[in-house]
């Protein structure tokens, strides 16, 4: 690490310990709720997507899943004159299901000479911190998607999307609500065919019938259809040839041109290319606990790098089940 680079990261971690009110960012610290706070507050602002879905604070690493979201009619009447008695219709997720939170690890290490590289700007800090930031919101945006399990020791190598680090959005609905995941047509058992001789003759057929599986009284009025890639790709022949060679997690949180089945289409970053959810995104949620927050920056010159420890205990739930449909990216077939 050149010695302006040195000078500017001590800076940073100075700051950075004052901001935390510890005594030194180079120890493990846990953050206060408010810091807790400002950082989940950063990790969301930093990708558009995330914006848009319910990030919660909680108290219990386990707990009743909440739904900010009143689903049941309440409109109505009761005779009170003799025994009747008024009855409110409860607020929240309607069918009780359990969110448990899990450590996860944002652990990420820099190289001296990309520190080196960032330090030749003014932002050298915001450089740091955006990196940091950026890659735990497009980690958490790809464990909503992919999440399966959760793993004691989680293997990247065999679960490059994360499928081994939470439960997801995409597992609670066809493991809690199979009725409102599709994965197979009539034309051929296993496979969703769209095309002239399938299931479906082009992407606005499916995405109505998907949406036809939420009952008129748990929509909000806010739902989009959040649409890969691919998909678009083969109804526009248009979205592919612009992100041909743009990874996936450099695409941003986009709205269409085009509406499919009546609803506005969206693409998000790290989103099955051949999948489909139908949903209000506020309806998407992710919880942490709010005194999980654990933090360390370290200087590891064996590894030519610095290290920046973080770990928080997270969980990911969608508020209402009737209210999200979806279908199988991998059972997709074009005809």
């Amino acid at each position: 690490m050149r010695r302006e680079t040195r000078l500017l990261f001590n800076q940073m971690l100075a700051a950075m310990a004052k901001a935390y009110d510890v005594d030194s960012a180079t120890a493990q610290f846990s953050a206060t709720e408010p810091m807790a706070q400002l950082l989940n507050d950063a990790i969301q602002e930093s990708d558009a997507f995330l914006s848009e879905i319910s990030i919660i604070p909680v108290d219990d690493i386990k707990g009743e899943v909440l739904d900010m979201q009143i689903h049941s009619t309440v409109a109505g009447r009761t005779d009170t004159t003799g025994d009747g008695e008024r009855q409110p219709q409860m607020a929240g997720a309607p069918d009780g299901r359990q969110y448990e939170c899990k450590q996860t690890n944002f652990d990420v290490g820099i190289l001296y000479s990309l520190l080196d590289a960032w330090a030749r700007y003014k932002n050298f800090r915001q450089r740091y911190m955006n990196a940091v930031y950026r890659r735990i919101a497009l980690d958490r945006i790809l464990i909503g998607w992919f999440g399966m399990s959760a793993a004691a020791t989680t293997d990247r190598a065999a679960n490059p999307k994360l499928q081994d680090v939470n439960k997801g959005w995409i597992y609670d609905l066809k493991t809690n609500n199979a009725e409102n995941y599709l994965t197979t047509g009539a034309v051929e058992a296993g496979k969703i065919q769209i095309g002239a001789t399938g299931d479906y003759k082009n992407i606005d057929q499916l995405v109505y019938d998907v949406s036809s599986l939420i009952p008129q009284e748990h929509r909000t009025g806010r739902e989009v259809v959040i649409i890969g890639q691919q998909l678009v790709a083969h109804d526009m022949n248009k979205v592919l040839g612009e992100h041909a060679e743009t990874p996936t997690e450099k695409v941003n949180f986009q709205i269409l041109g085009k509406s499919y089945g009546g609803l506005r289409s969206v693409i998000v970053p790290q989103f099955p290319e051949n999948g489909l959810l139908v949903t209000d995104p506020k309806n998407l949620q992710l919880y942490y606990q709010r005194t999980s927050l654990r933090r360390q920056s370290a200087d590891e010159p064996k590894k030519n790098r610095v290290a920046d420890y973080i770990s928080q205990n997270e969980a990911y739930a969608i508020g209402n089940l009737k209210a999200a449909a979806g279908i199988e990216a991998a059972n997709v077939k074009f005809v």
